[in-house]
């Protein structure tokens, strides 16, 4: 099926572009591992090996684990904060969603946060240890979804911010037919730095909403609202390493792709109250799934529980028996 667009100016000043929409779920747990360790000037955080990390990139409703049971950790308990060093730099400890565990150094010692869904897209926070100034480093809060396209900067589409992704992202080739196909497309990320993998291939992603908008600028503005060209489901990643970079190829496929799937709801009492709590319609298929005999129209406590088909000389020998009013 075709879709018209009417651009209202001429083709050669319009700039076409995709833009795409990945709902990543929010419900994921990241453990991060905190160790200190002294590159010569005095004491630092290094968080899965990266020390005095900015890098690492949370999404709302996450929740993250410092691991802090190293024993390099003694005496230097982790805290989170909305300024630079925290309380060392003028600022109060942050405490929301946060939960302190054990004493650092020892097995089970932990921060464990929460990310709050109030914080916005590109809040900063800060974690640095309470006991001693300088050790910290930066936290960068996002949204579980993500949204690119396909040029650079950032552009607003609707009420949402949509990020550049210039000559390091693209969207494969999107084909359309006239007979009923699933058709999916593939997305490409390169130049990611490969401690941020991790991240990535950590998300609940398989199965999650993904859109792709087709749209169009003219002199740096929205010609018109980008069109839905795709509406799919988030497939399969695979990750290309190369040195310190990496590039990360995600597969959407098509929603008619459920169609070819193999269902496995069964008429059984469990599947039915499963999706119908209150629904005891099949609370018996189990019992009759055995070779258990059922009387029709026949009372038990003239028959007991079985029945014995009568021969037909003792049908006839009940006929005969029988007292008709003639």
């Amino acid at each position: 099926m075709s879709k018209n667009i009417n651009f209202n100016v001429s083709d050669d000043t319009l700039e076409p572009f995709y833009a795409v929409e990945l709902m990543f779920s929010p419900n994921i747990t990241r453990n991060t591992i905190v160790n200190v360790v002294n590159l010569g000037g005095g004491n630092l955080y290094s968080l899965d090996s990266n020390a005095s990390w900015d890098g690492l990139v949370v999404g709302r409703g996450n929740t993250v684990v410092f691991d802090q049971s190293n024993i390099s950790n003694s005496n230097h308990p982790l805290r989170l904060s909305t300024t630079p060093d925290g309380t060392h730099g003028g600022g109060v400890e942050y405490t929301t969603g946060v939960t302190i565990s054990g004493i650092p150094g020892q097995a089970g010692a932990k921060t464990e946060w929460i990310v709050d869904s109030s914080l916005s897209q590109g809040d900063i926070l800060y974690y640095y240890c309470s006991n001693h100034s300088g050790m910290g480093g930066s936290i960068t809060v996002a949204n579980a979804e993500q949204r690119f396209w396909t040029g650079f900067g950032q552009i607003t589409i609707g009420s949402d911010i949509y990020y550049g992704t210039g000559d390091l992202g693209s969207v494969g080739s999107i084909t359309e037919t006239q007979s009923v196909e699933s058709r999916g497309v593939n997305l490409s990320l390169s130049g990611i730095p490969s401690n941020l993998i991790a991240d990535a291939m950590l998300q609940d992603y398989q199965g999650q909403v993904a859109r792709i908008y087709f749209g169009t600028l003219t002199n740096g503005q929205l010609a018109v609202q980008p069109y839905l060209f795709l509406s799919g489901y988030m497939d399969v990643m695979n990750v290309l390493v190369d040195g310190t970079t990496s590039t990360i190829n995600l597969t959407i496929e098509n929603r008619i792709a459920d169609l070819l799937r193999t269902k496995v709801t069964r008429y059984t009492n469990e599947d039915q109250t499963a999706l119908f709590p209150n629904d005891l319609s099949l609370r018996f298929v189990d019992a009759i799934q055995s070779d258990k005999e059922i009387l029709w129209g026949v009372p038990t406590d003239v028959v007991g529980r079985t029945f014995k088909v009568p021969t037909n000389e003792e049908l006839l020998e009940q006929i005969k028996n029988m007292p008709f009013p003639f």
